[in-house]
Order: C-alpha cells, then structure tokens, then sequence
C-alpha cells in the first residue's frame, strides 16, 4: 500500500510540473533567454534515448552489487 502511494504522489507530481511548465508564458521564456543565454537546440534520436535509458537502468545495479561485493570482500579481510 505504501509503494501504490508513494507511486501516485510521483505521477501527481510529474502531472503538475508538465502542467506548470506548459503555462510559460513567453515573457517568462524571453526572461530566462536573457539571464543565461539561450538553450543550444539539440537533436537527439530514439536510440540514443533509449540508450540513455538503458544504461541509467543497468549502471545502478551494477554499481549496488560491486558495492555489496566489495563490502563482503573487505568484512572477510578483516575477519568478520
């Protein structure tokens, strides 16, 4: 029950940034153009984002097992 809750906060929050990001208005756009430049328009394709997406998935868990690995490893060196 608590995941199923905390899923709908994220989704209600993802919802109200898209929301609020899309009632800009262009005094706003041309505001934030002036105080840090404007943003370089950049094309990327579907796979490069699914790429991205892959590896932001992949590079975590891989990270958190080498992580317990060498904590096991460096428990038993010191005899644990």
């Amino acid at each position: 029950m608590n995941g199923a809750i905390l899923f709908a906060g994220i989704v209600a929050h993802t919802v109200f940034l898209v929301r609020q990001s899309r009632r800009e208005t262009a005094a706003v756009a041309e505001e934030y153009d002036e105080a840090f430049g404007p943003s370089p328009a950049r094309e990327s394709s579907w796979a490069v984002n699914v790429a991205l997406v892959v590896l932001g998935l992949t590079l975590p868990v891989l990270g958190a097992r080498w992580l317990v690995a060498a904590a096991v490893d460096l428990a038993e060196a010191l005899g644990w």
